[in-house]
């Protein structure tokens, strides 16, 4: 990912600040304008809460994937769209399925594809409150999955492919 992975102290502010206010890199590495003022594009989340911010970084340290959705993505537009990993809540929620069975108190955490005037969801993570866990979320089914289920199905199969990345197991 082209995002800092771990800082500590008054380098995680640092750090928090300029990943939220819009910089983003396009494919050729070279920094673009900012869309809008930095009062906008910061995420008060984030930068309020720590731990929405580790949950961000939790999912992209462990799911290598979104670093080739970031590539795919960033080749389609042409620079005019980004991968954006996100978490909207500033305290862990419970989490059920359809079923009403409780899994616990997890972070939610979107990866997006960003565009100027839209956004796209490409999957939807759920990081456990202790950070030992992620879990995928079949939006259709409202199902959740370990991140190896996730890798074993033929959807996750299907969107590897179609991207044209990465080593697709049968």
């Amino acid at each position: 990912m082209k995002r800092i992975i771990y800082v500590k102290g008054i380098l995680l502010v640092f750090a928090t600040v300029f990943l939220y206010m819009g910089i983003t890199v396009s494919c050729k590495g070279e920094m673009e304008d900012l869309p809008q003022t930095f009062e906008e594009e910061t995420s008060i989340i984030a930068t309020e809460v720590p731990s929405a911010y580790e949950a961000e970084l939790y999912v992209e340290q462990e799911i290598s994937e979104l670093a080739e959705y970031e590539d795919y993505i960033c080749e389609k537009s042409k620079g005019q769209a980004y991968l954006e990993v996100w978490c909207n809540r500033t305290e862990p929620i419970a989490l059920y399925d359809n079923n009403q069975t409780f899994f616990g108190y997890y972070y939610p955490v979107f990866a997006d594809e960003k565009w100027k005037d839209h956004t796209i969801t490409w999957d939807s993570f759920y990081v456990r409150e202790d950070f030992r866990e992620i879990l995928w979320c079949d939006v259709v089914e409202r199902g959740f999955y370990s991140l190896e289920e996730w890798r074993g199905s033929s959807r996750y199969r299907n969107r590897m492919e179609r991207i044209g990345r990465g080593k697709v197991e049968n």
